[in-house]
C-alpha cells in the first residue's frame, strides 16, 4: 500500500493529475508529504471531506489556507482556524467571529494580543481553550486563574506555561479538583508537591502519587498513606525507590483489593523477589 502511494506521488509530480477515486484523494489530502501543488488542487474539490483534510494538513500553503478560510463549510473554516500554519491575519479575523473564536483560542500560533482578548470573552468555552493553549502567555494565565468558572481555573492548573506563583495559589483552591490538577502538573515545583502530600482530600494525594516528578521523599511518605489507592499509585510510580516498592509489595494491606497485588509487577523496577 505504501509503495502504491509513493507511485501515485511520483506520477502526480510528473503529470500533476489528481486521481479520480475518493479514497486516493483523501489519502493525498491527509499526507503531510503531499506536494503543495497537489494540495492546492485538492482544496478546490467539491467533496467537503477532502477539503477538510487539506485544511488541517500541516503542508498546506498559507495562500491555500486563506482561500479555505472563506469556504462554504463551517467545518473547513474551523480546521483552518486550528491550523498552526494559517496566516496571522486569518487568525485575527477569525478571532472576531463568534463561531470561530473558540478554534483560534486553541491555535498555538495565535498572537498573544488575540489570546489576551479572548481570555475575557463572555463565552466560557473560549476562555477554557485559552487556558488550555500551551502558548498562552503567563500574564494571561494569571488573569484566568481568577476566572469565575472553576473549569477554566482547573485548566490553568494543568497548563505547562502557568507560573509557579499561580500554581502555588491554585494549590490552595477550595475546590479539590483544582488542587488535584496542580498535583498532576509535571511543572509544579517540588515545594508545592510536598505541601499537597498533606492535603485532606484523598483524590489530591492519589494524583500526587501518580505524578512521575513527585520527589522520592514525598513518595516515601505517601507509601504509608491511610488511603489504599494512594499507596497503590505509589507502587506504580517509576520514581518510587525500589526499597519502598518491595516494602509495599510485601504488605498485603497496601492494596485496595487483593487482586491488585499482582499488578504491582507492572512497575518493572521491582527486581527483588
Amino acid at each position: 500500500m505504501l509503495r502504491l502511494f509513493k507511485l501515485i506521488i511520483i506520477e502526480l509530480n510528473d503529470k500533476m493529475k489528481i486521481p479520480k477515486d475518493r479514497s486516493s484523494k483523501i489519502k493525498l489530502a491527509v499526507n503531510p508529504k503531499t506536494p503543495k501543488e497537489i494540495l492546492e488542487k485538492l482544496s478546490k474539490d467539491g467533496d467537503n471531506a477532502i477539503r477538510l483534510r487539506v485544511a488541517e494538513n500541516p503542508n498546506t500553503p498559507p495562500e491555500v489556507l486563506i482561500k479555505l478560510s472563506k469556504d462554504e463549510s463551517k467545518d473547513v473554516r474551523r480546521l483552518v482556524a486550528r491550523n498552526p500554519h494559517s496566516p496571522k491575519e486569518i487568525l485575527i479575523e477569525f478571532s472576531k467571529d463568534a463561531e470561530m473564536k473558540a478554534e483560534v483560542a486553541l491555535n498555538i500560533k495565535t498572537p498573544e494580543e488575540v489570546l489576551s482578548r479572548l481570555a475575557e470573552d463572555k463565552n466560557y468555552v473560549v476562555r477554557l481553550r485559552v487556558a488550555l493553549n500551551p502558548k498562552t502567555p503567563k500574564i494571561v494565565l494569571a488573569k484566568l486563574s481568577k476566572d469565575k468558572n472553576y473549569e477554566v481555573r482547573e485548566l490553568v492548573a494543568s497548563n505547562p506555561n502557568t507560573p509557579n506563583f499561580i500554581l502555588a495559589k491554585l494549590s490552595n483552591e477550595r475546590y479539590w479538583r483544582i488542587r488535584e490538577t496542580v498535583a498532576l502538573n509535571p511543572h509544579t515545583p517540588k515545594k508545592i508537591l510536598a505541601k499537597l502530600a498533606k492535603d485532606k482530600e484523598s483524590h489530591v494525594r492519589r494524583a500526587l502519587a501518580k505524578n512521575p516528578y513527585t520527589p522520592k521523599g514525598v513518595l516515601v511518605k505517601l507509601s504509608k498513606d491511610t488511603d489504599a489507592f494512594v499507596r497503590w499509585n505509589v507502587a506504580k510510580n517509576r520514581n518510587t525507590p525500589i526499597k519502598v516498592l518491595n516494602q509495599i509489595r510485601s504488605n498485603h494491606d497496601s492494596f485496595p483489593y487483593p487482586s491488585y497485588q499482582a499488578q504491582v509487577y507492572y512497575n518493572f523496577r521491582t527486581l527483588e523477589f
